[in-house]
């Protein structure tokens, strides 16, 4: 094997035909900082591939690598090869004791990752105001016990313990389920000390997330080399993340919340004939056979203003429907008023180039459930 696959600590007994310039290529875009779109067919070894030079160059250069995937077992399979480098390095005599050890970290996606007994009544798009409603009011121990410093060295302990034993993601998340610390949390304390950070797409990617993240682990984007994993997948998943929907069914929520809260018609109103604009259409548009029409923004914005005097203005509706659902949140987890009014600031701000507004129907046996879309199709 030629000696720069040695010095890379490539960790097996030869390399296939391919990998070679694949793993020299890869290396030579790293240390020119620039970026690399690989397409390769399947069992050449992309993932040691792309991960061998990369963490070579991290260590050398104290630079943290981030790897990103959509799947569970893809993560498994990076923690995999990194313990299979890391037993090459430890048989290396030319390296020194103390860089010897690969730090890694998985984060997958946080609710994924919770292990709170009520995690299961909260769908993906309520988690994170679940989680950060019962760590504020006290009602998560796994949050509380790994904020307590009593836990200092029983955490450092697990940490050291998942590390040496190559841990997958599972048996990480019921380790810490298993001592009653947060799986999310406890990560984050060792994402400090990582030479590489396996994490979903959403971390770099979803809108409000990467500089929260970064923050908590530590890092600047320049301090970090990013391989995407099966990146074929990511335009999907952004133009996805970027787009938002209302329903009639949620409609009829926020209505039903805003009279359990609010006893003012003229609130009412402001869900009340936004419903009545979306049924206008779909008579007008897509009565019958037909199950989707396109909508322009300001068609929607004049029907519904139309129906308020003059002097109601669209971005009070949306100030005012705020205010209840911060009075909702006092006593709820999440607030439908709220997400009616964020896709009604959607609809308004977001520009015609990059996203096409879809007026649908689903009709089911009993009822026609209408939506509208802001579908994404161009998130740069």
């Amino acid at each position: 094997m030629d000696d720069f696959f040695k010095e890379i600590n490539f960790p097996y007994s030869s390399v296939r035909k391919g990998q070679d310039e694949f793993i020299t290529k890869v290396y030579s875009t790293i240390v020119k900082n620039g970026n690399m779109i690989i397409s390769a067919p399947t069992g050449l070894g992309k993932t040691i591939s792309g991960l061998a030079p990369a963490i070579y160059h991290a260590k050398k250069n104290k630079l943290t690598v981030i790897v990103l995937t959509s799947r569970q077992t893809q993560a498994n399979q990076v923690i995999k090869t990194i313990k299979d480098i890391n037993e090459k390095i430890k048989s290396n005599p030319n390296i020194k004791e103390k860089d010897k050890i690969i730090n890694y970290v998985a984060f997958i996606g946080k609710r994924n990752m919770c292990v709170h007994p009520e995690r299961e009544l909260y769908p993906s798009s309520d988690f994170n105001d679940f989680c950060k409603k019962v760590r504020e009011t006290g009602r998560c121990k796994y949050f509380k016990n790994t904020k307590n410093t009593d836990y200092d060295e029983k955490i450092k302990e697990l940490l050291e313990l998942s590390s040496k034993e190559f841990m997958s993601v599972e048996n990480f998340v019921n380790l810490s389920y298993t001592n009653n610390f947060c799986p999310y949390e406890l990560v984050s304390k060792k994402a400090y000390l990582a030479d590489v950070i396996i994490c979903d797409y959403n971390y770099m990617f979803s809108p409000g997330i990467k500089d929260g993240f970064l923050g908590k682990i530590g890092r600047e984007l320049e301090e970090c080399i990013i391989i995407v994993d099966e990146a074929h997948n990511l335009p999907d998943r952004i133009r996805n993340s970027h787009s938002h929907k209302l329903t009639s069914e949620m409609i009829k929520n926020a209505l039903k919340e805003l009279k359990d809260f609010v006893k003012n018609s003229e609130y009412d109103s402001y869900i009340l004939n936004f419903s009545a604009t979306m049924d206008e259409i779909y008579f007008s548009k897509i009565l019958g056979e037909k199950t989707e029409t396109l909508v322009k923004r300001e068609e929607i914005l004049s029907n519904y203003l139309a129906k308020f005097n003059k002097l109601v203005k669209f971005q009070t509706i949306i100030e005012e429907l705020r205010d209840v659902e911060k009075i909702v949140k006092e006593d709820r987890i999440i607030s439908h008023i709220g997400r009616f009014a964020n896709f009604l600031d959607k609809w308004a701000t977001l520009n015609e180039e990059s996203y096409l507004r879809i007026l649908e129907k689903n009709i089911t046996k009993d009822k026609t459930i209408l939506s509208l879309t802001i579908k994404c199709i161009d998130p740069s």
